[in-house]
């Protein structure tokens, strides 16, 4: 399972960037997750978070998402770090996933499973 990040607004929050939240993404917004591993401008780190909540808010917009971080957030380094965090966790995790067998811990050669 890929891991979460916890970011506490109005309550705490769970930030998990899965393969159901990068489809989201791509698919709700035209952003795409590669061009994302470049830099993240403030309107794409706001459509991150907004896409990670509504995992858990499914009714959530993007205009509530901004809300809930201008009026619970004690800072926006605190919220741009997690919703960085969240990313780098995931590619990481899977990463790690594609390299190392899943038992052993031997290496596998790239291609094989």
């Amino acid at each position: 399972m890929i891991q979460h990040v916890t970011l506490e607004l109005d309550r705490i929050y769970n930030l998990r960037f899965g393969m159901g939240a990068m489809i989201d993404l791509e698919r709700d917004t035209e952003i795409r997750v590669s061009d994302l591993q470049k830099g993240m401008t403030f309107e794409q780190c706001s459509k991150v978070l907004w896409i990670i909540l509504r995992r858990e808010l499914p009714e959530l917009t993007l205009e509530q998402t901004i809300d809930l971080v201008d009026e619970n957030a004690t800072d926006l380094t605190t919220v741009i770090m997690a919703v960085k965090e969240s990313m780098e966790i995931a590619f990481t995790e899977q990463k790690k996933k594609r390299i190392r067998g899943k038992k052993s811990g031997e290496q596998l050669k790239p291609g094989k499973r």
